[in-house]
């Protein structure tokens, strides 16, 4: 059993299907195709315009880490929200800001793509060599990933416990006695012929 957000896995199935597989496809140009956006570099800050169909994604010139950062925060712009940003309350535009920042990290290292190479180097440097972003963010979505890991290690824990919680308390000879008397209880109230198979195992074992 693996645990993963739903945005975690979301976004790389999303990957997945615009046909991403390697670090070499996450080449800005080639993901803006697939994502039907035209980027072009000035200037001013990085901005996005963006409708139903076609986007266009400003970028800011800057060194290729920065500006791979920022192409992904204003992609996760451009397919997460809808509207003008500049029409936006202040709070709903930090929330979206915030979205955005989580969502560039799913986008710019799908999971599929960046665990398998993350297990394999164990390094901060050398994945940010590879993914051509700056190290902080490398960081950041390592962190997400051992989140998601100690998640699936309490979920097991937990499926474990409760599998040797059931196994212990119910079985004939065994059970508590208020849970026998719980059984007997339901018993009476439904009809012996309307007792799971389990039940009527355990109570005329008792």
């Amino acid at each position: 059993m693996r645990f993963r957000t739903t945005n975690d896995s979301k976004y790389s199935q999303l990957m997945k299907n615009k046909g991403f597989e390697t670090v070499e496809h996450l080449a800005i140009d080639h993901v803006a195709t697939a994502f039907n956006t035209m980027v072009l570099y000035h200037d001013f800050p990085s901005h996005a315009t963006y409708d139903h169909d076609f986007a266009i994604i400003r970028l800011k010139r800057n060194p290729v880490p920065t500006m791979r950062k920022e192409f992904f925060h204003e992609l996760a712009h451009v397919i997460a929200h809808y509207g003008d940003q500049n029409q936006l309350p202040q709070e709903f535009n930090s929330l979206q800001e915030r979205q955005a920042y989580w969502i560039s990290l799913y986008l710019a290292m799908p999971r599929h793509i960046f665990e398998p190479l993350a297990f394999k180097h164990q390094c901060i440097a050398t994945l940010a060599e590879l993914f051509e972003l700056p190290e902080e963010m490398i960081n950041e979505r390592v962190k997400t990933i051992q989140r998601e890991q100690c998640r699936t290690n309490q979920q097991i824990q937990l499926h474990e416990q409760e599998s040797k919680f059931r196994t212990k308390s119910l079985q004939p000879k065994r059970i508590y006695p208020s849970t026998y008397d719980v059984l007997k209880q339901l018993e009476s109230q439904v009809g012996e012929e309307n007792i799971n198979y389990e039940v009527s195992r355990l109570l005329r074992g008792h």
